[in-house]
C-alpha cells in the first residue's frame, strides 16, 4: 500500500497524473483507437494528443469513466 508522501511524490502534479494514465492507456506507446496509428502530435495548450495518419484528437480520459 502506497503511504500519502509516496502518493505525493509519484501524482503531486497534472502533469505526473497525465504521464501515468497515458502509460496506463497506451503501455506500448500511443496508438489512435480510430486508424490504429502510432504517432502523435502533443496539443500541449489542451492537454490532448493528435494523431498524425488521421487527425482525430484525445486525451488520455477520452472514453473512460
Amino acid at each position: 500500500m502506497m503511504g500519502i508522501i509516496e502518493f505525493q511524490k509519484k501524482f503531486g502534479t497534472e502533469e505526473q497524473c497525465r504521464g501515468h494514465l497515458f502509460g496506463v492507456r497506451w503501455p506500448k506507446g500511443f496508438v489512435c483507437p480510430k486508424c490504429g496509428g502510432g504517432e502523435h502530435f502533443d496539443i500541449r495548450s489542451r492537454h490532448m494528443f493528435q494523431c498524425k495518419a488521421c487527425g482525430r484528437q484525445m486525451s488520455v480520459t477520452a472514453g473512460t469513466i
